[in-house]
């Protein structure tokens, strides 16, 4: 019986917002000759943000890159898990992160 020889690729989820980094890793995926898929998310804080508002759950902004993912529309599928973690972000910077992002409307 001959098994299927189809690859699929690597499905890659970068959280990084310095695009020098991001060229970087494309490059370092590339000479590995790797096949992959790779997504780039560099807004945790918009993420940490909608968590709080929406469900009261503290994650500081690399927690949330899941949800990141989700509201960039990087991820799609009819089950999708997504897990947070993080929420040893301290009060004041929990506060200061979520007042630079403009207001949310009600």
């Amino acid at each position: 019986m001959a098994q299927d020889q189809t690859l699929k690729p690597i499905e890659i989820l970068l959280v990084e917002d310095n695009p020098g980094d991001v060229q970087l890793t494309k490059e370092a995926l590339e000479e590995g000759n790797l096949l992959v898929n790779l997504s780039v998310v560099n807004d945790g804080v918009e993420a940490m943000a909608f968590l709080f508002d929406r469900m009261k759950l503290v994650t500081e902004p690399s927690g949330a890159v899941g949800v990141a993912a989700l509201l960039q529309g990087r991820v799609s599928g009819s089950r999708i898990g997504v897990i947070l973690s993080g929420g040893n972000v301290g009060s004041e910077r929990f506060a200061e992160l979520l007042t630079t992002l403009p207001p949310h409307p009600s």
